[in-house]
């Protein structure tokens, strides 16, 4: 395999993406498209068209240096685009979390999802809806967790800080059959929202590994 080319929103989770690729015995290389979680949201929600030339030119870039993959690892970048003007214009393969949504939607009735932005919170609704129309998504899009893990907030003391149990024990009691953690950044949070969720955690890092080696 050769190497895979990963886009995401922040410098951050760009370098958590190749981390991740590199773990599992991938070559990687990265590229992000702004400097902060709160650029990216303001690009999302106000420049989706900037955006998506954005991402196709950053894509160009990697091909050239010898990406036969595009990984956009960030599910609210992957939610603004024209993703289907990238995959058409790039001619590589391009996965994305919401491939991996798209998968999972027939599985459950009820899902609860943490996105880093309200934008990304209804892509991944609309992903799990026209997948399974009788799927009910409920969530939040909770922007200063973001920017709190970019800022190496110890996990413990930021799920204390905001909330995040009360967060989940209302999905919960809403019926949640799982808790979507729709957001590039969270499995930063894994290990403490497994703590305290009693509902599976449907994190798509691994899906998407398999989807690049298959």
């Amino acid at each position: 395999m050769g190497i895979v080319g990963v886009i995401a929103g922040t410098p951050v989770d760009t370098r958590m993406g190749v981390d991740f690729l590199t773990k599992k015995g991938l070559v990687a290389k990265g590229r992000s498209s702004s400097s902060t979680p709160e650029e990216q949201t303001k690009m999302q929600t106000l420049s989706p068209l900037e955006l998506t030339q954005q991402v196709i030119g950053l894509s160009f870039e990697l091909i050239n240096e010898g990406a036969d993959k595009i990984l956009l690892y960030c599910n609210s970048l992957s939610g603004a685009i024209d993703l289907s003007k990238l995959r058409k214009t790039v001619a590589v393969p391009v996965i994305t979390p919401l491939d991996v949504y798209a998968d999972l939607a027939q599985k459950y009735q009820k899902l609860a999802v943490l996105a880093a932005n309200c934008q990304s919170l209804a892509a991944i609704e609309r992903t799990f809806q026209q997948a399974n129309p009788n799927c009910l998504v409920f969530g939040a899009g909770i922007l200063p967790v973001v920017i709190a893990i970019e800022n190496e907030v110890p996990s413990r003391l930021l799920v204390n800080r905001y909330g995040l149990k009360q967060l989940v024990e209302g999905f919960v009691k809403m019926g949640a059959e799982a808790l979507v953690l729709g957001c590039t950044h969270f499995p930063y949070l894994a290990g403490e929202l497994a703590r305290i969720c009693p509902v599976e955690l449907i994190e798509p890092s691994e899906k998407m590994a398999e989807m690049l080696i298959g």
